[in-house]
């Protein structure tokens, strides 16, 4: 396709989309586009559940993104340190966005569209990519902030895909960072203990060697 709109569209329902020479007019604006510019996608309760139309498929089912992401937390394969306050601050500021009309329509538009959902499950909360513990918590709210900012205030197509390419080594970097130092910690907790024969020294005493 030469027009840069027309790669992010999807086609019409029913319609015949012929494998050469695309004609726009077969084509059909995403859902996505829909909420960034107008805050408004289906209202189908189905569609929130099995998918929403015009959207990448696999991206926008509340249920099965549910699931997998039950299923990864139980494996411990996915940081529920960065899931909870990630998505707890994108929904809260999707609400509030909103201005509280139609809630639910708010956060289940929120959760699916530009793959935001999807996004948050396998880029965002990859246990070898993420931050542990607080660190991951930490990761979560700055990436929950910078996302709500591309998709609501600065509406950019599917941006939670395209911000996981500078968030993501941002939060290697910071895992590298909390590791080190917590292994000069335990380094220098060590060598502290050694030094005393194994005895912990009180405060305010020398160590009687």
């Amino acid at each position: 396709l030469s027009d840069r709109a027309a790669a992010t569209m999807f086609p019409a329902q029913k319609g015949i989309l012929p494998l050469l020479d695309i004609d726009r007019s077969t084509l059909v604006s995403g859902i996505s586009d829909q909420w960034n510019s107008a805050g408004i996608f289906s209202k189908h309760t189905v569609d929130w559940l099995l998918g929403l139309p015009a959207q990448p498929i696999g991206t926008c089912s509340v249920v099965l993104l549910c699931v997998i992401a039950l299923v990864l937390l139980m494996r411990r394969s996915a940081s529920g340190y960065v899931m909870v306050p990630l998505l707890a601050l994108l929904l809260t500021g999707g609400v509030l966005y909103q201005k509280l009309r139609d809630p639910a329509a708010a956060l289940v538009g929120t959760c699916l569209t530009n793959q935001t959902l999807f996004a948050v499950i396998f880029l965002y909360c990859d246990t070898e990519i993420a931050p542990p513990h607080a660190g991951g918590m930490l990761y979560g709210l700055i990436a929950g902030g910078v996302i709500l900012w591309f998709t609501r205030i600065i509406p950019v197509y599917d941006a939670p895909v395209l911000l996981s390419i500078v968030l993501n080594p941002a939060a290697v970097m910071l895992r590298r960072v909390l590791e080190e130092d917590a292994r000069r910690r335990k380094g220098g907790a060590a060598h502290a203990e050694t030094g005393t024969g194994g005895q912990t020294v009180p405060a305010g005493e020398s160590d009687p060697a």
